[in-house]
């Protein structure tokens, strides 16, 4: 009777607790064929990423990749990494690190070519490495990867560490879920924005010469009314006389 007592208990404490060594389960692509590439309706391409093999995004400046069993088993997901435009938040005193460089954007598609919504999940976060600013360089130790929204209004600090490829020195971050925007923070709040100069607009008045005319006197005005009444009074005097000679 307590040897049953005791198989029971160990038997419902291995159902609790997993070994120390245990090994995670091999991962499994979906079933059926798996595309080469995904696209979009805008038809941009995206590589794609299964749980077996993983998959990877390397360019001069950039790279973003998963190693087999980063996808979720049975999943599949279409990834595309490009670089954006200027990386700023200055003015935005509030944050805690200053951004520089570029944005760069990781979009995502399922194997319908749709958006995830919600963000896709990996089940292990691939690794995303950006390029340094210059500038940055003295002040290596107080750099990080930052992810942020469309608007550039939130900070997420990612876990980061600078790595040497064969396209140089890189800042790279673990990255759980995708579409992502990230960019290269350093630490310390940015500076308020210049304050917008005033606009002065300035008025002229220009004062017109004098012409130094004169208005006609009021003795001459009179007499070239009497003149123009008196060339009138002769004018109907003559058709008068005409009409009267005629009969």
């Amino acid at each position: 009777m307590l040897t049953l007592v005791a198989v029971s208990a160990f038997v419902a404490v291995a159902l609790i607790y997993e070994p120390a060594n245990a090994v995670d389960p091999a991962p499994v692509n979906p079933r059926g064929p798996i595309p080469a590439v995904l696209a979009d309706s805008d038809g941009n391409t995206y590589e794609v990423f299964t749980p077996e093999e993983g998959g990877s995004i390397i360019s001069e400046d950039h790279s973003f990749i998963a190693v087999p069993g980063d996808v979720p088993s049975a999943y599949i997901v279409g990834v595309r990494m490009s670089k954006g435009g200027e990386a700023s938040n200055a003015g935005m005193t509030h944050h805690r690190y200053t951004l520089s460089g570029n944005y760069f954007i990781i979009d995502a598609v399922d194997e319908n070519g749709k958006t995830p919504s919600p963000a896709f999940r990996f089940r292990n976060p691939p690794l995303a490495c950006l390029p340094i600013p210059q500038h940055f360089f003295a002040n290596i130790d107080s750099m990080t990867v930052i992810a942020t929204d469309s608007e550039g209004l939130t900070q997420t600090v990612l876990n980061s560490g600078t790595r040497v490829q064969d396209t140089g020195l890189k800042l790279c971050a673990f990255v759980g879920t995708v579409p992502s925007i990230l960019a290269v923070g350093l630490e310390g709040a940015p500076g308020p924005l210049p304050p917008t100069p005033e606009v002065v607009v300035e008025v002229r008045v220009v004062e017109l010469p004098v012409t130094g005319g004169s208005a006609p006197s009021r003795n001459l005005a009179t007499l070239l009314l009497i003149l123009g009444l008196t060339i009138v009074a002769g004018v109907v005097w003559y058709a008068k006389s005409l009409r009267l000679g005629a009969r």
